[in-house]
């Protein structure tokens, strides 16, 4: 698998360095934006949270960074329990957010209210937003696993006769 390189602007780099040189200490989005912009305020802490998740969604950068209520942390090994913790509360979200995605296609299919169609000869529009997110998820999923069978496959949606939605993992 090829890993893409991206260049990103030199503060991310700083900000990533500062983070990793110092395992196990806490850098707070206020504390960040002090220490690299000399000031703290709201679109400053918004632009600081977006340099840590492009941080953070690098493969380039090898160190694990984490997000706690005290702050961004490259954690030690003592600190094992933070990981743990952290990838428990990621696995808790994403599932809220597919079994959010799962309530939605239900209602589409049920509801009219995005039944209505463009031209003449459109299917209607529910079933194109459908298709292209469904087209969408494949395509990732082929490009992360290079089309090869994973041992934990991505969690699919099934519906039943009723129509419900459930989650086959």
């Amino acid at each position: 698998m090829i890993i893409e390189t991206i260049r990103h602007e030199p503060i991310v780099y700083r900000v990533h360095d500062l983070i990793v040189e110092h395992p196990g200490r806490f850098y707070p989005v206020k504390k960040l934006c002090v220490l690299f912009y000399g000031k703290y305020t709201k679109s400053l802490d918004t632009e600081m949270r977006s340099i840590v998740t492009e941080i953070v969604n690098d493969r380039m950068m090898q160190k694990i960074i984490i997000s706690t209520k005290h702050g961004y942390v490259s954690p030690t090994p003592e600190q094992a329990k933070l990981v743990e913790q952290y990838l428990s509360e990621t696995k808790k979200a994403a599932k809220a957010l597919f079994y959010r995605r799962a309530s939605i296609l239900y209602r589409i299919g049920h509801d009219q209210q995005l039944k209505s169609k463009i031209g003449e000869n459109d299917s209607e529009i529910y079933e194109a937003f459908v298709r292209e997110i469904v087209d969408e998820l494949d395509q990732e999923y082929l490009e992360t696993y290079d089309g090869k069978k994973h041992r934990n496959p991505v969690p699919i949606f099934e519906s039943n006769q009723s129509g419900q939605f459930f989650l086959e993992v």
